[in-house]
Order: structure tokens, then sequence, then C-alpha cells
């Protein structure tokens, strides 16, 4: 009992400022959701040894978080000043995203 409160106090500490500026409205907040929990897996498996083969899986869960944070800044525009150009770039970080989660999320909290 007393551990479930101290980790959820924890928890709550880790995630206030992503909650705190949570909105409903924009898909931005949802991305930065994800990163967070990424980002808290990457500390903890960089800070513990979890399983054999982790490395491998950590650094899939890095280039996981590194094109979401790309997505979430949508800073694009330094890339090209070509609105097809700046469209493919970003289509490239969705895919990485959403193929990378697909493919390895059952591995990373199995």
């Amino acid at each position: 009992m007393i551990r479930n409160l101290k980790t959820g106090l924890l928890n709550f500490w880790k995630w206030r400022k992503v909650i705190f500026n949570d909105r409903p409205w924009d898909f931005a907040f949802f991305l930065k959701l994800v990163e967070k929990k990424l980002e808290l897996m990457i500390k903890e498996w960089k800070d513990n040894d979890v399983y054999v083969d982790q490395d491998s899986d950590m650094h899939s869960m890095m280039k996981c978080r590194d094109a979401l944070q790309r997505l979430i800044k949508d800073d694009y525009c330094f890339i090209s000043d070509d609105w097809h150009e700046v469209e493919k770039f970003r289509k490239i970080d969705t895919d990485i995203f959403f193929y990378t989660l697909k493919s390895d999320l059952y591995k990373w909290w199995s």
C-alpha cells in the first residue's frame, strides 16, 4: 500500500508538466504524452539491465522518440521552402514513428 502510494506520487511528479499542459484540441499534446513515456522508458533501460537484448530495442525506441520529437517541433520549413518537400519529410517521420511502434510495441512492454 505505502509502496504503491510512493510510486503513484513519484509518477505524478514525473508527469506533472505534461499533464498540466495537456489540451484536448491538438494532436501534438497526444504526441507529447507518448514522448514522455518513451523518455521515461529509455532512462529506465539506460540505468538498469532489463533483459538481454535491450540495447537493440532501446536503439529502436530512441529512433521512434527522435522522429516523434521532430513531429512535435514541426519545424520542417528549415529543411526546405517547398511545401511538398516539407510534407515529404513530415511523412517520413510519421512513418518512422508509427512503423516502429507497430513493429516493436509489444516487445518493449512484454
